[in-house]
């Protein structure tokens, strides 16, 4: 016999009987399933918040793992509400080892200036029942300022 797309605990009676009459005692069976979690994804860098120039390259490092296997790992980036583009998908080939995925934002392509916004976003997919199932981690966002700032000090007899 087949068992397919066992998501449940279940319990099985196997029995035989041959043409002659022979019978094979009924023997009971548990399958204990195993449920299948979510694959985990997160950032290692760069840190939360991020302030850079418009020319900087934003290093980034996404490691993700999966119980029972990863399969895809990649990075999505998003210039001014524009569409949300990959910026790096890697094929992960069922690992079950922490998989680690070194990628570089190159700000300098986007010709951005300090009125531009950038988010991006890290997400991991396994096998589902033969679905891909994706986990992304929170969106992030990447501040933007002028080559140069202009402080004063002023001196207006306050406290």
């Amino acid at each position: 016999g087949t068992l397919n797309d066992l998501r449940k605990n279940a319990a099985f009676v196997f029995s035989a009987q041959a043409a002659d009459g022979m019978s094979l005692e009924p023997i009971r069976f548990n399958i204990r399933v195993q449920l299948d979690r979510k694959p985990q994804v997160k950032f290692s860098e760069p840190s939360e918040e991020l302030v850079v120039t418009p020319t900087t390259e934003v290093p980034l490092l996404v490691e993700a793992d999966d119980d029972l296997g990863l399969f895809k790992v990649g990075i999505m980036y998003q210039v001014n509400g524009g569409p949300m583009e990959s910026l790096l998908e890697q094929n992960a080939d069922g690992s079950t080892e922490l998989f680690r995925l070194p990628s570089e934002l190159l700000l300098e392509q986007h010709q951005l200036s300090h009125q531009d916004a950038v988010n991006y976003y890290a997400f991991a997919e396994d096998n589902y029942f033969g679905q891909p199932r994706r986990t992304t981690t929170p969106l992030r966002f990447i501040d933007i300022r002028p080559f140069k700032v202009a402080f004063q000090l002023l001196d207006t007899g306050g406290t």
